[in-house]
């Protein structure tokens, strides 16, 4: 009787200490459904009790306390690999966009790990769990601000302990944006030259007139110093005698806006873009010294020996970030093929605090380290003809900026 009384007791011990509290395994209801739906962990829901495939073996189940941080866990080695695929990562994002995390989590072996626990850590905190699909993916359905991924990443959970295999994700988020289409004239702008609003929603800095330097300047919308995004649209070509010179968006840190007349007036046509004044472009016109960042399209090959004031570093077109308001001072270049086709073209230039970054047509075409520091500034595009031409069209503009 004393026997059968203790095995009574010992039973009701065990099932009450493998009562599962608040969490459990989600799988999709059907192979369609795409993602497990995620659930929140809080306070009230500390222990997990599920049994997982890891590498082929099954492991016991155990707790973890979701009140602890990243670095009080259990680190152990399961052989996973994890990858965040949205927000891609190094995206630029106004700090207050709300965005999803979605992934992938495959075995050593290449395989997707099915039904596998992965949690989202912010500052070495669990903010959200979720459950990988039959194919590996997983979901995060509690959106987060862009600014808390700035200290994110993506780990594997298991009952034995945090996986050491994990996905970093570097997201930059930004205080400042600035977007512009172009579709009505814009009078934030203003016109300088020969350049022109067109109703069909660009601006075109020369016409394909030869002899032509124009420019739009904004002088209200100041770009906050520190990293940042710039991203515009181009057409260029239909011009004379082999097509020319190029154009370009330039931020510059003008203490008094009122300076954008003179320094326009004074910049260089021809290899000048319609915006170098600096080193050897400098007139007496204009001798203020000013720090400025440019990406310019270049698609005229100039050379000392021809009476330019500068050699351009490849003979072909290209894409190049100047700085200083000097065309002849390169931090960085690239040759772009066939781009004076009429064609829409997305150039997209990232200021990075030891280095830039420059994708042509949503493809990175060039990384390079350089130590810059982004002051920020007012923004204007140029562009200019001289025997050659082309049009010189800026479609849209989107910058990102005051970022980190």
């Amino acid at each position: 009787m004393i026997r059968m009384f203790l095995v009574a007791i010992a039973t009701a011990l065990t099932a009450a200490c493998t009562t599962k509290v608040g969490i459990e395994p989600r799988t999709p209801n059907s192979p369609d459904q795409g993602y497990a739906d995620a659930i929140p962990i809080d306070e009230t829901t500390p222990i997990l009790d599920v049994s997982m495939p890891m590498n082929g073996e099954v492991i016991d189940a155990g707790t973890w306390d979701s009140g602890t941080s990243d670095a009080s866990r259990e680190i152990i080695e399961c052989g996973y690999e994890v990858s965040v695929i949205s927000p891609e990562p190094g995206s630029f994002i106004p700090d207050d966009d709300r965005i999803q995390v979605v992934g992938q989590v495959d075995t050593g072996a290449g395989n997707p790990a099915a039904n596998t626990t992965v949690q989202l850590l912010i500052g070495g905190e669990v903010e959200g769990e979720a459950f990988t699909n039959a194919d590996g993916q997983f979901i995060f359905e509690r959106e987060v601000q862009a600014g808390d991924l700035r200290r994110a990443k993506v780990v594997v959970q298991t009952p034995a302990g945090q996986c050491e295999e994990e996905s970093d994700f570097e997201i930059f988020s930004c205080r400042g944006e600035f977007l512009e289409d172009f579709n009505e004239n814009p009078v934030t702008w203003t016109r300088h030259g020969s350049a022109t609003w067109d109703p069909g929603g660009w601006l075109d800095m020369t016409g394909p007139t030869q002899g032509q330097k124009g420019a739009y300047y904004n002088d209200i919308d100041l770009i906050e110093r520190g990293l940042a995004s710039i991203e515009f649209t181009i057409r260029t070509g239909n011009g004379l005698n082999g097509g020319a010179d190029g154009f370009a968006l330039t931020i510059v840190n003008l203490p008094d806006p009122d300076r954008f007349i003179s320094l326009l007036d004074a910049a260089a046509s021809g290899a000048g873009l319609g915006y170098a004044v600096g080193g050897a472009f400098a007139t007496p016109e204009f001798n203020q010294e000013v720090e400025a960042i440019t990406v310019e399209v270049d698609t005229w090959y100039n050379s000392i020996n021809a009476g330019n004031r500068h050699t351009d570093p490849t003979e072909e077109n290209h894409i190049a970030i100047t700085q200083n308001v000097d065309a002849s001072d390169h931090l960085a270049w690239f040759e772009v093929p066939n781009i004076e086709d009429m064609q829409d073209h997305r150039v997209r230039v990232d200021l990075l605090a030891d280095r830039l970054r420059v994708s042509f047509d949503e493809v990175v075409v060039l990384e390079q380290d350089a130590r810059l520091v982004f002051k920020g500034g007012y923004m204007f595009f140029s562009g200019s003809t001289g025997w050659a031409s082309n049009l010189h069209i800026i479609d849209s503009v989107k910058i990102l900026h005051d970022c980190r």
